[in-house]
């Protein structure tokens, strides 16, 4: 009997180390951006860009919508769901706007830069500690004078509503 029960319980254990962690857009443990205040996973984008070999870069730009300061940050995922790249949060005022960028471009005042590795593909995750904040992303040429731009979807958490 204890022979069956040690079996068992090796089996377990080792069943539990076989699982393998999953991580992704949707179940990555969200960072602290202020201590003692929830994060909130706000946004989620897909199709985030930053590759010098196209000269392509992704911008996010966010408005607060509430009368009080709130931490933001916009955090990379890898195209396998790994986290890219250490999560800065900025404080962003009442009304305030913000823009974040995977790579400093010519001509856009960015606020932060969250990336200056190549990152070919991925998504985003754009993170708050308040639910009064709005956002677009965009991909855009990283040159002097850019030629071109397009709206990226924005998707409430994981949830996307199909197109009409």
């Amino acid at each position: 009997m204890k022979k069956t029960a040690r079996g068992l319980l090796a089996l377990a254990f080792g069943m539990i180390g076989a699982t393998r962690a999953v991580a992704g857009i949707a179940d990555s443990p969200l960072p602290v951006l202020a201590v003692g205040k929830p994060t909130l996973h706000l946004y989620s984008v897909p199709g985030v860009i930053n590759d010098a070999g196209t000269n392509l870069g992704t911008f996010f730009l966010c408005t607060s919508t509430t009368t009080a300061s709130q931490q933001v940050a916009v955090e990379l995922l890898a195209a396998n769901g790994a986290v890219f790249a250490p999560v800065n949060p900025l404080t962003v005022n009442s009304g305030e706007t913000v823009i974040f960028a995977t790579a400093t471009p010519a001509g856009i005042a960015v606020d932060r830069n969250l990336a200056a590795l190549s990152f070919p593909k991925g998504s985003a995750r754009i993170l708050s500690t308040s639910k009064a904040l709005i956002c677009s992303a965009f991909l855009g040429d990283l040159s002097a004078t850019p030629t071109s731009m397009t709206y990226l979807t924005i998707v409430a958490k994981t949830k996307q509503k199909a197109a009409n």
